[in-house]
């Protein structure tokens, strides 16, 4: 289904508070139930029924907001829409781990479909995954770019704080990023037996390449 951007904006703009309430979720969690999403809905609009909220969920759906994640029922927000809303919020909180872990994961889980989409030479399957792969692609960027500016905030807002307290407590915020996102994302970035970051992309690059010869 083809949605226009003029009809994205319009449907983004008639459901904003929603959407500003997903994104911010979004930093702790790659994908969002419906059940959790037609809960924002109720606490957004409580005057609404059952129904309405309902009715109002399949309209982000429909309208391309959210977009449902494939093979299952869990749902995401359109990357575009993302990117758009977190520019105009100003959000640069550095983001959990975790979601970059289930980003890497997801990987490995795209490559295995790619895999088995060349293994019965189905088109449909290879060009799903090939797709998917990108858009993880372009997520991990975006994030370990954001969260790159977010550690620099937070340095330099410790650099501004009083000078006459202690180091301990103008650079508490930095340790606990340190502790809280730095060191497991090293871990991960390792690039030795341990890391699982780049043993993925590499694997994702093998079976990319083995997709285009077999096309």
């Amino acid at each position: 289904m083809t949605i226009s951007p003029r009809s994205l904006v319009l449907a983004l703009g008639t459901h904003w508070d929603v959407i500003e309430c997903l994104v911010q979720k979004s930093r702790e969690q790659l994908y969002l139930e419906p059940a959790y999403v037609l809960a924002i809905i109720a606490k957004r609009q409580p005057q609404l029924s059952t129904m309405e909220c309902e009715d109002i969920l399949r309209k982000l759906v429909n309208s391309g907001l959210l977009e449902t994640v494939a093979r299952g029922e869990s749902l995401q927000i359109n990357s575009h829409v993302l990117t758009f809303v977190r520019s105009l919020t100003r959000e640069h909180e550095l983001g959990l781990s975790a979601v970059l872990q289930a980003r890497v994961n997801a990987i490995r889980e795209a490559t295995d479909a790619l895999n088995e989409g060349v293994h019965l030479n189905h088109m449909d399957m290879m060009r799903h995954a090939a797709m998917n792969l990108a858009e993880l692609f372009r997520q991990i960027s975006q994030q370990l770019e954001q969260d790159r500016h977010a550690i620099l905030e937070l340095a330099e807002k410790a650099k501004a704080t009083d000078s006459q307290l202690s180091a301990s407590h103008r650079y508490r915020q930095v340790l606990q990023a340190y502790d809280q996102y730095v060191e497991p994302m090293a871990q991960m970035m390792d690039t030795g037996a341990a890391g699982t970051f780049y043993r993925y992309l590499e694997n994702a690059e093998h079976a990319l390449d083995h997709a285009v010869d077999t096309l």
